[in-house]
Protein backbone atom coordinates (compact mmCIF):
# COMPACT_ATOMS: atom_id res chain seq x y z
CA UNK A 1 0.00 0.00 0.00
CA UNK A 2 1.69 2.97 -0.52
CA UNK A 3 1.36 5.98 1.86
CA UNK A 4 -0.22 9.24 1.08
CA UNK A 5 2.29 12.28 2.04
CA UNK A 6 0.04 15.38 3.03
CA UNK A 7 1.46 18.65 1.55
CA UNK A 8 0.78 21.65 2.92
CA UNK A 9 -0.51 24.40 0.50
CA UNK A 10 0.32 28.04 0.22
CA UNK A 11 3.37 29.81 1.64
CA UNK A 12 6.10 28.12 3.57
CA UNK A 13 6.70 29.05 7.36
CA UNK A 14 7.66 32.57 7.82
CA UNK A 15 7.35 33.88 4.77
CA UNK A 16 6.15 37.54 4.09
CA UNK A 17 2.82 37.94 3.33
CA UNK A 18 2.26 38.93 -0.24
CA UNK A 19 -0.56 39.38 -2.52
CA UNK A 20 -4.24 40.49 -1.25
CA UNK A 21 -5.41 43.96 -0.59
CA UNK A 22 -3.01 46.66 1.45
CA UNK A 23 -4.09 46.80 4.89
CA UNK A 24 -5.54 50.40 5.21
CA UNK A 25 -6.84 50.45 1.34
CA UNK A 26 -10.38 50.65 0.51
CA UNK A 27 -12.37 47.87 -0.87
CA UNK A 28 -13.54 47.76 -4.21
CA UNK A 29 -17.58 48.53 -3.19
CA UNK A 30 -16.43 51.23 -0.69
CA UNK A 31 -14.46 52.78 -3.83
CA UNK A 32 -17.37 52.72 -5.91
CA UNK A 33 -19.45 53.94 -3.73
CA UNK A 34 -17.24 57.35 -3.03
CA UNK A 35 -17.04 57.71 -6.84
CA UNK A 36 -21.12 57.42 -7.09
CA UNK A 37 -21.57 60.00 -4.35
CA UNK A 38 -18.84 62.40 -5.97
CA UNK A 39 -20.46 62.04 -8.93
CA UNK A 40 -23.62 63.21 -7.54
CA UNK A 41 -22.44 66.28 -5.35
CA UNK A 42 -23.57 64.08 -2.36
CA UNK A 43 -22.14 64.02 0.98
CA UNK A 44 -23.70 60.84 3.38
CA UNK A 45 -22.24 62.75 6.64
CA UNK A 46 -22.70 65.77 5.71
CA UNK A 47 -26.87 64.94 4.90
CA UNK A 48 -27.08 63.00 8.21
CA UNK A 49 -26.04 65.99 10.40
CA UNK A 50 -28.49 68.45 8.94
CA UNK A 51 -30.98 65.63 10.25
CA UNK A 52 -29.53 65.90 13.27
CA UNK A 53 -29.29 69.51 13.81
CA UNK A 54 -33.13 70.34 11.90
CA UNK A 55 -35.93 71.69 14.19
CA UNK A 56 -38.04 69.12 12.85
CA UNK A 57 -38.82 69.93 9.16
CA UNK A 58 -36.42 70.11 6.09
CA UNK A 59 -36.28 70.80 2.92
CA UNK A 60 -34.97 68.68 0.33
CA UNK A 61 -35.27 68.82 -3.60
CA UNK A 62 -37.92 66.92 -5.78
CA UNK A 63 -36.42 64.29 -7.67
CA UNK A 64 -37.61 62.31 -10.77
CA UNK A 65 -38.30 58.92 -10.20
CA UNK A 66 -37.70 57.98 -13.94
CA UNK A 67 -34.01 59.77 -14.08
CA UNK A 68 -33.18 60.48 -10.72
CA UNK A 69 -32.12 64.15 -11.62
CA UNK A 70 -33.75 67.07 -9.58
CA UNK A 71 -37.09 68.86 -10.95
CA UNK A 72 -35.91 72.67 -12.02
CA UNK A 73 -38.54 75.11 -11.85
CA UNK A 74 -39.06 78.30 -14.32
CA UNK A 75 -36.23 80.21 -12.76
CA UNK A 76 -33.80 77.24 -12.93
CA UNK A 77 -33.64 76.15 -9.50
CA UNK A 78 -34.43 73.00 -7.88
CA UNK A 79 -38.33 72.63 -6.92
CA UNK A 80 -38.00 71.76 -3.13
CA UNK A 81 -40.48 70.48 -0.76
CA UNK A 82 -40.84 69.97 3.21
CA UNK A 83 -40.44 66.78 5.19
CA UNK A 84 -40.97 66.21 8.59
CA UNK A 85 -38.25 64.69 10.98
CA UNK A 86 -39.29 62.65 13.82
CA UNK A 87 -37.13 62.30 17.30
CA UNK A 88 -36.48 58.58 15.85
CA UNK A 89 -34.89 59.53 12.59
CA UNK A 90 -33.19 62.22 14.31
CA UNK A 91 -31.70 59.24 17.16
CA UNK A 92 -31.23 56.93 13.82
CA UNK A 93 -28.75 59.81 12.42
CA UNK A 94 -26.69 60.27 15.46
CA UNK A 95 -26.28 56.27 15.93
CA UNK A 96 -24.88 56.86 12.06
CA UNK A 97 -22.60 59.29 12.96
CA UNK A 98 -21.03 58.18 16.47
CA UNK A 99 -18.65 56.03 14.85
CA UNK A 100 -16.94 59.47 12.83
CA UNK A 101 -16.98 61.45 15.86
CA UNK A 102 -16.52 59.27 18.89
CA UNK A 103 -14.34 56.07 19.38
CA UNK A 104 -15.77 52.77 20.21
CA UNK A 105 -15.09 51.85 23.67
CA UNK A 106 -13.23 48.60 23.84
CA UNK A 107 -12.53 46.15 27.19
CA UNK A 108 -9.52 46.22 28.26
CA UNK A 109 -7.79 43.20 30.28
CA UNK A 110 -5.49 43.91 33.36
CA UNK A 111 -3.01 41.20 33.48
CA UNK A 112 0.67 41.91 35.99
CA UNK A 113 4.04 41.40 35.54
CA UNK A 114 4.97 38.66 32.26
CA UNK A 115 0.97 38.00 31.52
CA UNK A 116 0.13 36.66 35.09
CA UNK A 117 -2.10 37.37 38.16
CA UNK A 118 -2.19 41.28 38.74
CA UNK A 119 -0.45 41.86 42.23
CA UNK A 120 -2.39 43.77 45.05
CA UNK A 121 -1.01 44.97 48.44
CA UNK A 122 -2.95 43.99 51.48
CA UNK A 123 -3.70 45.07 55.05
CA UNK A 124 -4.79 43.10 57.92
CA UNK A 125 -7.13 45.66 60.13
CA UNK A 126 -8.44 43.04 62.71
CA UNK A 127 -6.01 44.33 65.24
CA UNK A 128 -8.10 48.00 64.42
CA UNK A 129 -11.30 46.48 64.15
CA UNK A 130 -10.90 44.46 67.69
CA UNK A 131 -10.66 47.29 69.37
CA UNK A 132 -13.88 49.91 69.35
CA UNK A 133 -12.33 52.90 70.18
CA UNK A 134 -8.67 52.24 67.65
CA UNK A 135 -11.66 51.48 65.00
CA UNK A 136 -13.57 54.46 65.72
CA UNK A 137 -10.41 57.07 65.58
CA UNK A 138 -9.35 54.82 62.42
CA UNK A 139 -12.38 55.80 61.08
CA UNK A 140 -12.53 59.90 61.48
CA UNK A 141 -8.78 60.10 60.65
CA UNK A 142 -9.52 58.58 57.23
CA UNK A 143 -12.90 60.60 56.83
CA UNK A 144 -11.16 63.68 58.11
CA UNK A 145 -8.37 62.85 55.48
CA UNK A 146 -11.29 62.63 52.62
CA UNK A 147 -12.42 65.98 53.73
CA UNK A 148 -9.34 67.61 52.98
CA UNK A 149 -8.98 66.19 49.44
CA UNK A 150 -10.89 68.35 46.60
CA UNK A 151 -10.20 67.79 43.11
CA UNK A 152 -10.60 70.86 41.45
CA UNK A 153 -7.69 72.56 44.16
CA UNK A 154 -5.53 69.24 44.92
CA UNK A 155 -4.81 68.79 48.16
CA UNK A 156 -5.74 71.20 50.93
CA UNK A 157 -3.22 72.39 53.68
CA UNK A 158 -3.03 69.73 56.31
CA UNK A 159 -5.65 70.67 58.83
CA UNK A 160 -4.45 69.65 62.63
CA UNK A 161 -6.77 66.87 63.70
CA UNK A 162 -7.16 66.00 67.65
CA UNK A 163 -7.28 62.26 67.90
CA UNK A 164 -8.23 62.23 71.40
CA UNK A 165 -10.87 65.07 71.80
CA UNK A 166 -11.50 66.23 75.70
CA UNK A 167 -15.20 65.85 76.61
CA UNK A 168 -17.59 68.47 76.74
CA UNK A 169 -18.76 69.12 80.65
CA UNK A 170 -21.87 68.14 81.24
CA UNK A 171 -21.58 64.86 78.02
CA UNK A 172 -20.64 61.27 79.28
Amino acid sequence: MEEIIKQRKGAPSGHPRYGGRRKGSLNKKTVEIKQLASQMGVDPVAYLCTIVGCDGALQIPVVEPETGKNVIDADGKPVLRWIAITTRQKLDACKELMPYIRPKLAATQLTGKDGGPIETATLDITQILADPELARNAQELALRMADQMDASDGPREPVPVDLYPKPIRGSR
